[in-house]
């Protein structure tokens, strides 16, 4: 062989070695997002849980609920100081504190009280946990969408926790809702990774009996919180992994890696501007801790 073509050849094998490279760099995308329930209040906690977000380089928001308090003011007077960044208000779940149904979903032009939103290999099945009106048609709804073939990932998002996480707030202020929820999380534990909810104005991850549950409410008040370790609900265990420590305010980061089928839940704890804690969530195996998480109490 001549230089030439040996020159030639080798071109064409670097070409492919570095086109197949390439492929699997995209087969093996992560996709993040940024969760901020509890946060339509505009103050200087707020600011802060935005600007650690764009120091983090996340652009994607998730907004479990409670997206307005002071219903004299508009959506855009408060949403737009994070808009205003470009920051994407991504998926919307109705909270109790908000307008009507139909101006909320109006201002976040999500499809509807309840819809699914797939990015990817990431499928969001969003309730509105507030309405007492449409319970029985948001579970019909969801049971259809349980059964159908399963993304890599699936995540609830809704307001309301499905267990009492504080003394704020007992489960059964949702009652209707919860009792007909609690059963599909259980029987659907191989499709669903995770629950997003917001309500209780802290930050934790617990397990609803085999379910991780996210609570991601702390960004512009943090209230007093406690573990649920060893409670028993309906005989179902609710046991906390991590919790924020009072007056401590958080948003949550997830890191979805279509590789590994892996799901990395990371608290970032705002004045500080670090994550406090890391969790390794795959469905169908057991919660894994980085050493960096503190013991609950």
């Amino acid at each position: 062989m001549n230089t030439t073509s040996f020159i030639r050849g080798l071109a064409i094998f670097l070409t492919l070695v570095l086109s197949s490279i390439l492929s699997a760099v995209a087969l093996a995308e992560v996709q993040t997002f940024a969760v901020i329930g509890d946060a339509g209040h505009w103050n200087s906690r707020a600011r802060a849980a935005r600007d650690s977000i764009l120091n983090s380089k996340v652009k994607r928001l998730i907004l479990p609920g409670d997206n307005i308090y002071d219903i004299t003011k508009t959506y855009a007077s408060i949403w737009e100081n994070w808009t205003s960044k470009e920051l994407e208000l991504d998926v919307v779940a109705i909270g109790n504190h908000r307008k009507t149904f139909a101006e909320e979903v109006a201002f976040f032009k999500m499809p509807g009280q309840f819809y699914e939103k797939i990015s990817g290999n990431v499928r969001f099945l969003v309730l509105n946990s507030d309405n007492t009106k449409n319970v029985n048609e948001q579970i019909t709804w969801l049971k259809g969408k349980l059964a159908e073939p399963a993304p890599i990932f699936t995540l609830l998002v809704f307001h309301h926790p499905p267990a009492t996480v504080s003394r704020f707030h007992p489960w059964t202020e949702k009652e209707d809702f919860q009792k007909q929820l609690r059963p599909l999380l259980l029987k659907h534990k191989d499709v669903i990774n995770a629950v997003l909810v917001g309500h209780d104005h802290q930050a934790q991850l617990f397990n609803f009996g085999p379910i991780p549950v996210i609570v991601s409410g702390a960004v512009w008040e943090a209230r007093e919180t406690r573990a649920t370790n060893g409670v028993m609900e309906d005989n179902i265990a609710i046991t906390t992994h991590w919790i924020n420590k009072s007056g401590t305010f958080y948003w949550t980061r997830l890191d979805f890696n279509d590789e590994d089928q892996t799901l990395w839940v990371n608290f970032v704890r705002t004045d500080k501007d670090e994550v406090s804690c890391s969790i390794l969530l795959k469905r169908g195996q057991d919660i894994l801790k980085r050493p960096n998480c503190a013991e609950v109490k």
